[in-house]
């Protein structure tokens, strides 16, 4: 094994190498793509990232992030396979960096967590089910598996890259500095719309969909710098939850928490004029389960009286049409009902037919990856007799079977159980409610999956590395209080000794 000293060195020598190799590439792009302005935007921001993922996980992280935040608008400028895979290929090189770390003898202690089991056996029989996919076509196959596994990874190489509590700290900063910017856009597309964005290049027209008569005919759902309304709302989501446990974790910091104490009802704009209702339902999924573990009533007057500054707005700004669709989850149950009951009765007869699963080429995530091969999502779901589900839960049991279903219930559990035990386990206070926001965030994303695929979005990376916080945070703070205890019983035995009179000390002393 190697020391740290070398296994510094040896770092630092295999950075710069790839850097090279990195920075030769982007050079071979620019050099043979010809593809204008949107190239070298694309170039530029995957060289930065490319230098901030090779440096250290951390920064890596936070590549990652930007790159999920902004994806919408890396597609729209310079749209094609290589902004499809950037994701992809940033998860690649932190897993290449956090697989030779293990090999120059850094101990991934990630591996030994409990969610890792759970995660191990559902990732590998998801694998398993590539060679069952019925799409006729490898690609749509991978694409299945991509829409399952994309962010897991995001989990082993956070919680080993995130050692110290101030890497922590600068993590969740940068987090709500990144999404607060993308929140206030967002409120911006709904005042002035997305022309904008259509002159700046045709991958852009992709958000035209936003652009739709809803229930309440509301006219433009905001996607801000992500693909869809629904991905920017996933976004503002975890955001928001994040936010309000940092508002506590920063109390001795006045003018810092009194910025993040105003984001909030920003966030909170941002989320209810998508009208995505699915967001906003899980919104109150994660605050009622907050408040059931902390049991604070103050606090749920406080985030009750930001909510409903929030929701005033908003019905003020759009002519009360965001919220009409928003409140039509209460107003129309048996529609909410029907969408979460369809696909479990479609998926109990599937599974009846298939125990061991019809395999992975559907789902909502398959979309820009089947149009890209000249299919529509939904009939090549008709095509190969899969089905079209809109419900996490169901489409596990029908594509992954009952062994594949089990794997993804107790991979949530693993993870939900991980998230509460870290807050149940916090010594210090400001611990407890970081710990608590970070449980709230994860939470919602039980809610989401019920009409939606909230793990394959943006809001999937944050849901791993939330996690990945949450653990990290409960093991930084058992560590420093063995520390402090340790200072302690030296000091004591310091004192002691100091204390003996001449002839009571031994001959060493």
């Amino acid at each position: 094994m190697l020391s740290g000293t070398d296994l510094n060195v040896t770092n630092k020598l295999l950075s710069a190498l790839l850097l090279i190799l990195g920075i030769a590439s982007a050079v071979t792009l620019v050099v043979l793509g010809q593809s204008g302005v949107g190239m070298v935007v694309f170039v530029s921001v995957a060289v930065v990232v490319t230098v901030a993922s090779l440096y250290s996980g951390e920064f890596g992280l936070m590549a990652l992030i930007f790159v999920a935040a902004v994806d919408g608008f890396l597609k729209g400028i310079s749209p094609g396979w290589h902004t499809q895979l950037l994701k992809d290929y940033l998860i690649a090189i932190l897993l290449l960096r956090w697989a030779w770390m293990m090999l120059m003898g850094h101990r991934p202690k990630s591996l030994s967590t409990r969610p890792a089991l759970p995660i191990a056996l559902f990732a590998g029989w998801t694998a398993v089910q590539l060679f069952n996919a019925r799409a006729g076509s490898m690609v749509i196959g991978l694409a299945g598996l991509r829409m399952w596994l994309l962010w897991v990874p995001v989990f082993f190489i956070a919680h080993d890259a995130l050692r110290t509590r101030r890497q922590i700290e600068r993590m969740a900063l940068f987090i709500v500095f990144l999404l607060l910017p993308v929140s206030v856009y967002g409120i911006i597309q709904y005042q002035f719309g997305i022309d904008h964005l259509y002159r700046l290049g045709s991958g852009f027209d992709v958000y035209r969909s936003a652009h739709y008569a809803g229930s309440a005919g509301l006219e433009l759902r905001p996607p801000s710098t992500a693909v869809t309304p629904h991905a920017f709302a996933g976004l503002a989501t975890m955001g928001l939850f994040l936010t309000a446990g940092l508002v506590g974790y920063f109390s001795r910091r006045r003018l810092l928490q009194l910025v993040l104490l105003a984001s909030i009802p920003i966030m909170s704009m941002a989320l209810l004029i998508t009208a995505v209702r699915n967001a906003a339902a899980s919104v109150v999924i994660g605050g009622i389960a907050i408040l059931v573990i902390i049991r604070r009533v103050d606090l749920a007057l406080i985030v009750a009286a930001l909510g409903i500054l929030a929701f005033l707005q908003v019905d003020v700004m759009t002519g009360d049409e965001a919220t009409t669709r928003v409140r039509t989850v209460v107003d129309n149950l048996d529609y909410t009902v029907g969408r979460i009951m369809g696909p479990w009765r479609s998926a109990v007869r599937s599974v009846i037919e298939n125990p061991l699963g019809r395999g992975i080429a559907s789902g909502v995530g398959l979309g820009r990856v089947a149009r890209q091969q000249g299919y529509s999502a939904r009939n090549l779901a008709r095509e190969t007799q899969v089905g079209w589900i809109e419900n996490e839960y169901g489409r596990a049991l029908r594509e992954l079977g009952i062994p594949g279903f089990f794997f993804f219930v107790w991979m949530l559990y693993a993870v939900i159980r991980e998230n509460l035990t870290a807050y149940r386990s916090a010594i210090d206070r400001r611990d407890s409610w970081l710990s608590a926001g970070l449980f709230g965030a994860c939470f919602t994303v039980l809610g989401r999956l019920l009409v939606g695929s909230a793990l394959y979005g943006p809001a999937g990376s944050m849901f791993w590395l939330f996690t990945a916080m949450a653990v990290r945070l409960s093991e930084i703070e058992q560590d420093e209080m063995v520390r402090r205890q340790s200072v302690s019983a030296e000091a004591r035995a310091t004192v002691l000794g100091a204390r003996k009179l001449p002839w009571q000390r031994s001959a060493g002393e």
